[in-house]
Protein backbone atom coordinates (compact mmCIF):
# COMPACT_ATOMS: atom_id res chain seq x y z
CA UNK A 1 0.00 0.00 0.00
CA UNK A 2 1.53 3.38 -1.08
CA UNK A 3 1.50 6.47 1.80
CA UNK A 4 -1.52 8.36 -0.16
CA UNK A 5 -3.48 4.92 0.02
CA UNK A 6 -2.50 4.93 3.56
CA UNK A 7 -3.70 8.61 4.10
CA UNK A 8 -6.95 8.43 1.92
CA UNK A 9 -7.96 5.13 4.08
CA UNK A 10 -7.06 6.50 7.69
CA UNK A 11 -9.13 10.21 6.81
CA UNK A 12 -11.90 8.07 5.86
CA UNK A 13 -12.04 5.51 8.83
CA UNK A 14 -11.13 8.37 10.81
CA UNK A 15 -13.94 11.12 9.72
CA UNK A 16 -16.36 8.31 9.84
CA UNK A 17 -15.45 7.20 12.84
CA UNK A 18 -15.62 10.72 13.89
CA UNK A 19 -19.25 11.72 12.93
CA UNK A 20 -20.11 8.27 14.68
CA UNK A 21 -19.50 9.53 17.83
CA UNK A 22 -20.67 12.79 17.53
CA UNK A 23 -24.43 11.59 16.77
CA UNK A 24 -24.05 8.94 19.08
CA UNK A 25 -23.27 11.22 22.05
CA UNK A 26 -25.79 13.96 20.70
CA UNK A 27 -28.58 11.22 21.13
CA UNK A 28 -27.65 10.58 24.37
CA UNK A 29 -27.69 14.24 25.80
CA UNK A 30 -30.62 15.05 23.56
CA UNK A 31 -33.58 15.56 26.47
CA UNK A 32 -36.87 13.24 26.02
CA UNK A 33 -39.65 15.03 24.65
CA UNK A 34 -42.44 15.68 26.72
CA UNK A 35 -45.99 13.87 26.08
CA UNK A 36 -48.69 15.06 27.56
CA UNK A 37 -51.46 12.21 26.87
CA UNK A 38 -54.97 13.73 26.11
CA UNK A 39 -57.39 11.20 26.99
CA UNK A 40 -60.89 13.22 26.69
CA UNK A 41 -61.48 12.40 23.38
CA UNK A 42 -61.92 8.56 24.40
CA UNK A 43 -64.48 7.05 25.68
CA UNK A 44 -62.74 4.82 27.51
CA UNK A 45 -60.14 5.23 29.75
CA UNK A 46 -57.72 2.63 28.09
CA UNK A 47 -57.93 4.25 25.15
CA UNK A 48 -59.88 3.32 22.07
CA UNK A 49 -61.61 0.25 21.46
CA UNK A 50 -59.54 -2.28 18.55
CA UNK A 51 -61.28 -5.43 17.46
CA UNK A 52 -59.00 -8.33 16.38
CA UNK A 53 -60.62 -9.42 13.19
CA UNK A 54 -58.65 -13.22 13.18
Amino acid sequence: MNTSALIMYLVANITVTAITIYFFFKVLNTPPKSHQVDDDGYPDAHGPKTFDAT
